[in-house]
């Protein structure tokens, strides 16, 4: 998760959603419950579509991406499945970013 130039509110609000849920993981792990923070990357959703749409734009932001290609919404799930399972019980507090690897 790093800050990108001209989306301070963007930024400031991914940051927050990691502070609350690693702050709600602190009051509630002693209760059995996990709060996990998913700070997904480029993904093709209404707020993207201008990037990913343009071509020059969008093979600029792939440069940025070791995975080489946009997250899909079966990244996402797969991810959220893991979250839901036993596997993950002891995974509170964390921040997982869904990014390939990004370096943005």
């Amino acid at each position: 998760m790093r800050p990108e130039v001209q989306f301070a509110d963007y930024n400031a609000s991914k940051a927050a959603a990691a502070s609350l849920a690693a702050m709600l993981a602190v009051e509630w792990s002693a209760k059995g419950l996990c709060v996990t923070c998913l700070c997904p990357g480029y993904f093709r959703a209404s707020m993207t579509a201008r990037y990913l749409d343009d071509p020059q734009t969008a093979s600029e932001l792939l440069t940025r991406i070791r995975a080489g290609r946009f997250g899909t919404a079966t990244d996402i799930v797969a991810t959220v499945e893991f979250l839901l399972g036993n596997q993950a019980s002891f995974l509170s507090g964390a921040t997982i970013p869904l990014a390939g690897a990004s370096n943005t």
